[in-house]
């Protein structure tokens, strides 16, 4: 298992693939990790590195790139609230940084670690006696050792798309030349022909992969999404303050996926009625950026609004259990119904009601499903308003988020992910 994305580094790529380390042996397979040794991140979550299995092999190597600080800016990093921030050659010299990254780091940033997994990898697949290769993508320019190691090894290759790479770049990455677009391309076609199976983590990724390759067999592409960890939703937790209605968002914000609706409906309801500051509670659980932090400075909501920073894992789970209701904002881009965002299997298993801001896509499609909220459109601020309105009422929360369908969810449990993983290793190895 090739995964950048491993402990200590935190994120969904990273739990993902410490997920399928857990649960594949259930199903005999045995994971031999290949991962980095310094990796530069702006996300660490060092409490992942308990939920590893004891007799798992981690092999991690070198890799030659540039500090985070040096392009924390200008790679779509979170970055720290400064004077600089609001210098007015900022945004010139963004532009040249980012074409300068473009010209040097190819692909992505983590291209420096290639060499190193193709020489490691080569190593550890010959030394282990390896059956078969899966490499979790991103970052992107892991494609380009799948494709080295599966040309001198000839083994089975699984790539797991944790992300759609061509199909985002003209909505999140529409500053990128054209000639590197159409190398990113070529790249992708390339370790599709390869491998023998691609995987995506929903099924519109999946179906946009057949249409552009039309070529390959259907079946050469399947979904297999994220999910959660049934056994982080038995532990015990604190019960709820009753006292505080609190609502709660975990992850990022940014520009297409911003707070500002939810907190002028809020806002709204403050205004009707006063006495609820006393007992509302806004919780972010994530980075402030600069693309949200004016949202939170807005001296009507600082006292209902509590910025928790980012936490651990299993941490977040545990506030997650412990809330009223739930936030989901989905990306306000054309390609809204190819995103799954992990934290809604969270949101799903805790049995909390869900406030969606959302317009179409597979997360609200879950929430339907399951029974586990209501969906709104995210610039319907009157609506929002009557619907937090109507969740505070309802202190307990029980009347949506306790209805919701188990068996639909428990479908996207981890270990299910892994069992059908395992299938498709089977499959391929006879």
């Amino acid at each position: 298992m090739i995964a950048y994305g491993f402990p200590p580094v935190g994120g969904s790529t990273a739990v993902r693939v410490l997920k399928l380390c857990k649960y594949l042996p259930e199903f005999l397979w045995q994971p031999v990790v290949l991962t980095v040794k310094k990796p530069r991140v702006f996300e660490f979550d060092s409490g992942l590195l308990q939920e590893l299995p004891q007799d798992i092999e981690i092999y991690r190597t070198p890799s030659l790139e540039l500090p985070c600080s040096c392009y924390k800016g200008w790679v779509g990093g979170s970055v720290k609230i400064s004077a600089f921030s609001y210098f007015p050659l900022k945004k010139l010299l963004g532009r040249w940084f980012k074409k300068l990254r473009y010209m040097l780091l190819m692909v992505d940033v983590r291209i420096g670690w290639v060499p190193f997994t193709v020489f490691a990898g080569y190593r550890i697949i010959k030394k282990r006696n390896i059956k078969l290769i899966y490499v979790a993508v991103k970052p992107f320019s892991s494609l380009l050792a799948a494709i080295i190691l599966k040309k001198v090894t000839r083994l089975p290759l699984v790539i797991d798309f944790h992300d759609a790479w061509i199909a985002f770049n003209q909505s999140f990455w529409n500053d990128k030349p054209v000639y590197f677009r159409r190398l990113e391309g070529i790249i992708e076609k390339m370790a599709v022909r390869c491998a023998d199976k691609i995987i995506s983590v929903n099924e519109n990724i999946v179906n946009d992969f057949r249409l552009r390759y039309s070529f390959c067999p259907k079946d050469k592409f399947i979904s297999i999404p994220n999910g959660y960890d049934s056994e982080d939703f038995t532990e015990a937790i604190s019960a709820r303050d009753k006292d505080i209605f609190s609502i709660t968002y975990t992850g990022s914000l940014y520009a297409k996926r911003s707070p500002e609706n939810f907190l002028r409906a809020l806002k709204m309801l403050l205004k009707e009625d006063p006495s609820l500051r006393q007992r509302v509670r806004f919780y972010y659980i994530g980075k402030v950026t600069v693309a949200n932090k004016q949202f939170f400075d807005d001296e009507c909501l600082k006292d209902v609004i509590e910025l928790v920073g980012t936490l651990p894992h299993k941490e977040c789970v545990k506030r997650i259990r412990q809330s009223d209701l739930l936030l989901f904002i989905e990306d306000q881009v054309d390609i809204s119904d190819m995103l799954f965002p992990t934290k809604i299997f969270e949101y799903v298993a805790s049995s909390r009601p869900i406030l969606a801001l959302a317009k179409k896509g597979l997360a609200s499609d879950l929430i339907r499903e399951s029974a586990s909220g209501v969906i709104l459109e995210d610039g319907d601020i009157p609506a929002i308003k009557d619907k937090i309105a109507g969740f505070i009422k309802d202190a307990a929360g029980s009347i949506i988020g306790q209805g919701s369908d188990k068996a639909v969810i428990s479908r996207y449990s981890h270990e299910a992910g892994s069992k059908v993983l395992a299938d498709v290793f089977n499959g391929l190895t006879g």
